[in-house]
């Protein structure tokens, strides 16, 4: 049954993401894949893709896969001032793509392997992933505060609702966790500046604050 495609392609895996903001995530995380593929192979994340699944339909090895998310984690472990884009409202922020944080580098691997099995219909054995690709200890770092601008880019690409969360988080500084448990009692709009009661039961020290 030829005429039944058993792949998908990426543009196909984007489309069935019905989530906008997960969308935009993964969106964003392919296309940094893609300016790795480029750069590095000269060729588009999906003609990657194709090339290693014929390559392990045939060698029945996936020595090259791990092979390839070594060199995109150790890409994504240095800056790329060469590589340049647009964000804002108005695309009108010029920016490069920077080294990574540890932490973030596991995660794009980890959303990078579950698009691999998706698209390419291929299992990644855990243990033999984390084994042959070893990403550096995260060391601990003093909080940076965001800057007013860096604190616009964050807003213009949020939806309405993730923005207005966002904003109220910023200008409370309430947890999430409260943040999720308030109700409209809990929220006063008749005096002059708006007032939110954080319940006890809502508070990690189980203390109302104001």
């Amino acid at each position: 049954m030829s005429y039944l495609e058993s792949r998908i392609t990426v543009e196909q895996y984007l489309n069935k993401i019905q989530d906008r903001e997960k969308k935009h995530h993964m969106t964003s995380i392919l296309n940094q894949f893609n300016q790795f593929c480029k750069q590095n192979y000269n060729k588009t994340h999906q003609e990657v893709m194709d090339d290693l699944k014929e390559e392990l339909d045939r060698t029945k090895s996936n020595d090259k896969l791990y092979v390839l998310f070594n060199n995109y984690k150790n890409w994504l472990s240095e800056d790329h001032p060469e590589i340049t884009y647009y964000l804002g409202k108005h695309s009108n922020q010029k920016k490069t793509i920077k080294k990574k944080h540890p932490n973030s580098i596991k995660m794009y691997l980890a959303k990078m392997r579950s698009i691999f099995e998706e698209i390419c219909n291929i299992e990644i054995n855990s243990r033999i992933f984390n084994k042959r690709i070893k990403v550096v200890k995260a060391e601990e770092e003093d909080p940076e505060q965001f800057t007013k601008a860096q604190m616009r880019l964050l807003l213009d690409r949020c939806s309405n609702h993730n923005k207005l969360k966002y904003m109220v988080l910023k200008d409370t500084g309430m947890r999430i966790g409260e943040l999720v448990q308030i109700r409209k009692r809990d929220v006063t709009i008749t005096e002059k500046s708006i007032q939110i009661k954080i319940q006890a039961s809502y508070t990690k020290t189980k203390q109302e604050t104001q």
